[in-house]
């Protein structure tokens, strides 16, 4: 799919709703369990829905719980059970299914096969920052139901050009039931925006691990250039902090970072009111909550290249790119914007318009229910 046919596909998602008096239709959110950016996401979208009229009645069921496998089976167990029910005493209008890789696909086929026999429109709306490893590395018996499931649902949503133009070729999804729908964040109003006159506060939204480029972080942190100016560090996410503890005492400023572990939506955004600098060095992604929500908040955004981020962020304009596990040009990306405040409130300011244009939640919610609304009314 060529990037012009990928932008005529995003301008074809409907817009906002022009008749408020249309009846919400039932959608069945199904989405995993487990904390991350799509459980973050689907709450987004669902808190969005009941400040508004005419927006969908949501039956959200989570097809994996937290925990071990063995207490995540008896969870999607009971959802299929709670799925095939609905299917039969209150057929859902759109059945709407957060996609990763592994278990998460494992569980979508089986939820498609169960709509599809139903005869009930769906969606497969995939997150994943890592699906062409998983299907690059899969049987081709496995790679062929995939393919299966894909093709089965109504429409095919994913998070940027790039993932459109994969799931057309490797996947086979044809160009008329794929759209380029990026994920959207709510914001703050104008007047709860502060600019920080003290210490410049840098902020990490996301699982501790390499994918999420935690190691480079840290030691871009410890660089010379970066540890002699003043800052203070939060790292906020689930995973164990041990070694990355471990390795900013190596680096002598332990006592700079601070690993808060995950934190709720509350805490999210008033770590995000209080930071200055929103960084995700990732080395694989999908399009990050994280990098919108540092843009929503008003935040000087250092990030990688990665999944859909370059089609957000426009390097030196909206934020900083720097290429994955380039620990160099991630300490200079840091100590530019760190030391520099009238550059890091350019940066900031731009985002957040960027984030106005094209990533609010408000106009998310308002075509996502203007999405079901044309998939229930034969594609008017």
């Amino acid at each position: 799919m060529t990037s012009r046919s990928v932008k005529r596909r995003r301008r074809g998602l409907p817009g906002p709703l022009q008749d408020a008096e249309q009846r919400p239709h039932l959608v069945l959110m199904v989405d995993d369990g487990t904390p991350g950016g799509i459980r973050r996401s689907v709450e987004y979208l669902v808190a969005e829905w009941r400040t508004s009229d005419g927006t969908p009645e949501v039956d959200r069921i989570a097809l994996r719980g937290a925990g071990s496998l063995a207490a995540a089976v008896p969870v999607f167990l009971s959802s299929l059970a709670r799925t095939a029910v609905r299917m039969v005493w209150r057929r859902p209008s759109v059945v709407h299914i957060n996609v990763t890789q592994r278990g998460s696909t494992a569980r979508a086929l089986a939820i498609v096969a169960l709509a599809r026999a139903g005869g009930v429109p769906t969606i497969i709306h995939l997150h994943s920052s890592e699906y062409r490893a998983f299907v690059e590395t899969a049987p081709a018996p496995a790679v062929a139901l995939i393919r299966w499931m894909f093709n089965a649902a109504s429409r095919v949503l994913v998070l940027g050009d790039g993932w459109a133009d994969y799931v057309h070729t490797a996947l086979r999804v044809p160009h008329d039931r794929l759209l380029v729908v990026p994920n959207a964040v709510p914001g703050p109003g104008d007047a709860e925006l502060q600019w920080n006159n003290g210490e410049p506060r840098l902020l990490f939204l996301g699982q501790l691990g390499r994918r999420k480029g935690v190691p480079d972080l840290i030691e871009a942190l410890g660089r010379p250039q970066v540890a002699a100016l003043p800052w203070q560090a939060v790292l906020a996410g689930d995973g164990d902090p041990t070694l990355y503890r471990e390795q900013a005492r190596q680096l002598q400023i332990e006592d700079r970072i601070h690993f808060c572990g995950w934190i709720e939506t509350a805490e999210v955004r008033r770590q995000l009111l209080q930071a200055d600098v929103l960084t995700l060095p990732s080395h694989a992604e999908g399009l990050p909550l994280a990098v919108l929500e540092g843009l929503a908040y008003r935040l000087a955004v250092v990030a990688t290249p990665v999944g859909a981020v370059a089609e957000v962020i426009r390097d030196g304009e909206t934020g900083l790119l720097t290429p994955p596990g380039d620990v160099d040009a991630l300490a200079a990306a840091l100590s530019a914007v760190l030391a520099d405040r009238a550059q890091r409130e350019r940066l900031a300011a731009n985002g957040r318009e960027a984030w106005e244009a094209a990533h609010d939640i408000t106009v998310y919610a308002r075509r996502m229910t203007e999405l079901y609304d044309e998939m229930t009314s034969g594609g008017r």
